[in-house]
């Protein structure tokens, strides 16, 4: 989707794409940096509640890194090459090429908002640390009692398996709206009223994956509440509906909130010390001790 196919309206006023460009990537990207840079600004001690003290601190180089990204995006520089080591080169070298001579403000504004993600990732060194620079946003979810008692009413669900699978169904697509980098969705959670969905297939789904053969693909996007229900219907599959699934995940931090690989292997030890005495054994967490 480009901007120029957008018809984008403020109080009923139309945003030019440039002007959208610059409100998403100028303003929401450019202050979040700025949070990153506050929240690292001394370094300070947390726990994942299963791995122990993780130290977050930032070296003269990242804090560097970071302010150079956040006055490129604001004054509008040149779209900038990825830098070394960069695993993902050959899967963003072709779009990057395709923006060439465009700046932060007036390229498509997907594409500047998902690669300025991108270059936060490199200017905190993800790729040699592997330090989460949005984990403590991510931690303050595993501490909210909303998550517990969301995965809890989840668990507890009975009746005819078709139904069940129906209701995590929608469990897990409602869980989408928990995205942990915007209050308003926080404060809506997953509350749902009749008219909400515009089109419901999710009879068809269940169906089709009773009937069917074959993995599941899952594909997750927020940690938290949505990747807890989503975990619960893919456990709820594996439980002699489906003999595998493939959960698809972000290749690294993204968009504060997204999923990643340790993000899950995290979770599903946490969820396992929470619920350990009060479930019985989970397939998807049997691997996952406390």
């Amino acid at each position: 989707l480009l901007a120029d196919d957008l018809d984008i309206r403020e109080n009923d006023a139309p945003i030019s794409p440039v002007g959208f460009a610059l409100r998403v990537v100028g303003d929401d990207v450019v202050d979040r940096v700025d949070r990153l840079d506050d929240r690292f600004g001394e370094a300070f001690f947390t726990r994942s509640g299963i791995g122990g003290p993780i130290v977050l601190d930032m070296s003269a180089a990242i804090r560097d890194a970071l302010h150079a990204l956040h006055d490129n995006i604001a004054d509008s520089a040149p779209i900038p090459p990825l830098a070394l080591p960069a695993p993902d080169h050959d899967d963003w070298h072709p779009q990057i090429a395709a923006y060439e001579g465009d700046t932060w403000h007036t390229t498509d504004w997907f594409f500047a908002e998902v690669y300025a993600y991108r270059q936060l990732i490199q200017a905190v060194r993800w790729w040699e640390t592997g330090r989460d620079p949005f984990l403590p946003v991510k931690q303050a979810e595993d501490a909210s009692a909303d998550l517990w008692h969301m995965l809890d009413d989840a668990l507890d669900q009975t009746g005819p398996l078709a139904e069940r699978l129906n209701s995590l169904l929608h469990g897990a697509l409602w869980g989408n709206r928990i995205d942990l980098s915007f209050k308003w969705a926080l404060e809506r959670g997953t509350a749902v009223a009749d008219d909400d969905l515009l089109v419901d297939h999710s009879v068809r789904v269940v169906d089709h994956v009773l009937q069917g053969a074959g993995p599941v693909h899952l594909i997750a996007d927020n940690y938290g509440r949505e990747l807890a229900m989503d975990l619960v219907l893919l456990d709820a599959l594996l439980d002699g509906v489906i003999d595998s699934a493939v959960l698809h995940i972000k290749f690294h931090p993204t968009f504060v909130s997204d999923a990643t690989t340790a993000d899950v292997h995290r979770f599903l030890r946490l969820s396992n010390a929470q619920l350990a005495i009060q479930y019985p054994p989970s397939l998807l967490l049997s691997e996952y001790p406390a």
